[in-house]
C-alpha cells in the first residue's frame, strides 16, 4: 500500500551507527535535513515504536523532518510531537506541506515484547493507526481488549494463514510471530504492498532467505527494529548481497547505539550492553531466553518449528513452567529438511535462581543450567560442559547473559560442523561479525566517552 508520504526509499531499517562512531552516526543522520530531532526512547518496545514514529513523521512533514533515537531515558513521545507542533508554529510552509494521512500498522503475532508493546502506546497516537491484529494465541483478544484495539481490528488465525486483504490494509506490517512463520509473514507485508517491519529471526534458513531477498529486490520493503543493529547477522548478510542492495538506499531509522535494560540494578552501575569482550570475539550479544537456547540445541543440527504448549513453554521468549519435571513436545527440523520431535523438560525449578532445561532428542540430550552462581550447558551424552559463564556478580540480573567474564573449554559451537544447520544469519551472529568494536568505553549513550 503506497502513501504519498513515502519518498525515501528505505530498504534496511540499520542503524547508522554500522560503521562509524555513535558521534559519527548521529552527525550523519542528522546531515541534509533542515530540521534534525534528536528523540530519546528507551526499551524494545520503544525502539519499535520509534520506527513507526518517524515513518509517521515523515509521512506528515515529509523529509524534511528526522528522528534520531536514543537509549538513555523515556519520553520521546511527547518530544517528538512537541517539535512537530513547533514546526508547524515555525514553518509556515512545512505547516502547508502537512499530509493529512497517518500511518497505517497492521501486526501478525503477539509473540514478542515489541508487537504487545506496540499496542497500547499506538492506540491514539497521532501519527499512526492501528488497523489490525492478527494472532494464533488464544489469550490475543483479551490482551487486544486491554490495550484497547476495537475488536472488530482483530483477526484469529491459524499457522501462517493470513489472508492478502489484511496486508493490503497497511502501510507498514510489523511481524512479531514465532521465527517458523517469520518468512511467510514477512513475504505476505511485502507481495501486498506494505513494508515489513520485522523483529528477530528474519528467516530461519538460507533458502527462506533466499526468497525473502528475491521478492525485496528492487522494492522499498524491509525495515529492521534496532535489534538487528545489535545484533548484527541480518544487516551484515544482507549487506553482503550485492544484487539485492543494488541502485537502493540504506537508509538509518535509529542512531542505536546500546540496549541498556536492567542498567540501574548493575552493581555499580555497570551498563547493561549485551556484548562479547574482544578476547571472546567481540560483538555478539546474547540473550538467555532465546538465542543461547537456539543456539546450544543447534548442536543438535536442528531449528525448532513450534510446541503443542507454547503458551506455557516459549523456547525463544525464556518462559516456562515453574514445576520440575514439566515437559513439553516441540517439532524442530533438521538440515535435510526432516521434522523430528524434541522434549523440553524443566530437570529443575524455573525460577530464576534455578533455571535448569533439559532438551531431548534422538542424537542424545543436551542440558542448559542457568542456575547460579555460573551457567553451564552440558551435551549429556559426554557429560562435557562446552561452556560455562559466571553470572555471581549479576545477583539481581535475571534475562541477560553477560558473556564478558568467563568462558572456558571448547566453544559453544563448531561452526564449521554444527553450525551447518543454522542459516547464514545465524552463523554471522555466531562468528560475531560486524559487532560493535571496542569495549563499553567506546559505547556510551550516543556519546564518545571520555
Amino acid at each position: 500500500m503506497e502513501g504519498p508520504w513515502y519518498t525515501v526509499p528505505t530498504v534496511l531499517g540499520i542503524s547508522p551507527g554500522l560503521h562509524l562512531t555513535p558521534a559519527q552516526a548521529l552527525a550523519r543522520e542528522a546531515r541534509g535535513y533542515p530540521h534534525a530531532l534528536r528523540v530519546l526512547a528507551a526499551g524494545r518496545e520503544a525502539n519499535a515504536r520509534s520506527s513507526l514514529e518517524l515513518m509517521g513523521l515523515r509521512a506528515r512533514y515529509g523529509d524534511e523532518l528526522a528522528v534520531q533515537v536514543d537509549m538513555n531515558r523515556p519520553g520521546y513521545e511527547e518530544a517528538a510531537r512537541a517539535y512537530a507542533r513547533s514546526l508547524e508554529d515555525r514553518e509556515g510552509r512545512l505547516a502547508s506541506r502537512v499530509v493529512d494521512i497517518r500511518l497505517r500498522l497492521a501486526v501478525v503475532g503477539l509473540g514478542d515484547d515489541a508487537s504487545r508493546g506496540l499496542l497500547r502506546p499506538l492506540r491514539d497516537h497521532p501519527f499512526v493507526e492501528i488497523v489490525g491484529v492478527a494472532s494464533r494465541s488464544p489469550r490475543a483478544a483479551a490482551a487486544l481488549a486491554a490495550a484497547g484495539v476495537p475488536e472488530g481490528r482483530y483477526l484469529a488465525i491459524g499457522d501462517g494463514d493470513v489472508p492478502d486483504s489484511f496486508y493490503r490494509q497497511a502501510h507498514v506490517v510489523y511481524v512479531g510471530s514465532p521465527p517458523w512463520l517469520h518468512p511467510e509473514h514477512t513475504l505476505g507485508a511485502i507481495r501486498n504492498g506494505a513494508i515489513a517491519m520485522t523483529d528477530k529471526p528474519l528467516a530461519p534458513y538460507p533458502e527462506d532467505f533466499a526468497l525473502l531477498r528475491k521478492q525485496a529486490k528492487g522494492r522499498d520493503g524491509l525495515v529492521f527494529p534496532f535489534d538487528h543493529y545489535l545484533y548484527k547477522p541480518a544487516a551484515q548478510f544482507a549487506r553482503d548481497q550485492p544484487d539485492f542492495l543494488q541502485g537502493q538506499q540504506i537508509t538509518g531509522l535509529h542512531g542505536v547505539l546500546c540496549e541498556e535494560r536492567g542498567k540501574d540494578r548493575l552493581p555499580g552501575g555497570e551498563r547493561a550492553s549485551w556484548r562479547l569482550t574482544p578476547q571472546a570475539g567481540g560483538g555478539v550479544l546474547m540473550d538467555l531466553g532465546s538465542h543461547l537456547t537456539n543456539l546450544a540445541t543447534a548442536l543438535f543440527g536442528v531449528e525448532f518449528l513450534g510446541c503443542e504448549d507454547l503458551h506455557r513453554f516459549d523456547l525463544y521468549g525464556g518462559r516456562f513452567p515453574e514445576e520440575s519435571g514439566a515437559v513439553a513436545a516441540y517439532r524442530a527440523r533438521t538440515k535435510e529438511g526432516r521434522e523430528i520431535p524434541v522434549t523440553l523438560r524443566v530437570a529443575k525449578g524455573a525460577a530464576a535462581t534455578e533455571k535448569v532445561l533439559r532438551v531431548e532428542g534422538e542424537d542424545g540430550a543436551l542440558e542448559l543450567d542457568f542456575a547460579r552462581p555460573e551457567i553451564r550447558v552440558t551435551p549429556l551424552r559426554s557429560g562435557e560442559v562446552r561452556y560455562r559463564q559466571d553470572v555471581s556478580r549479576y545477583p539481581d540480573l535475571t534475562h541477560l547473559a553477560f558473556l564478558d567474564d568467563v568462558l572456558e573449554g571448547p566453544p559453544l559451537l563448531d561452526l564449521e560442523k554444527a553450525g551447518k544447520a543454522l542459516s547464514p544469519i545465524w552463523m554471522a551472529y555466531a562468528r560475531g561479525q560486524d559487532g560493535p568494536r571496542g569495549s563499553r568505553q567506546d559505547f556510551d549513550g550516543g556519546k564518545r566517552a571520555a
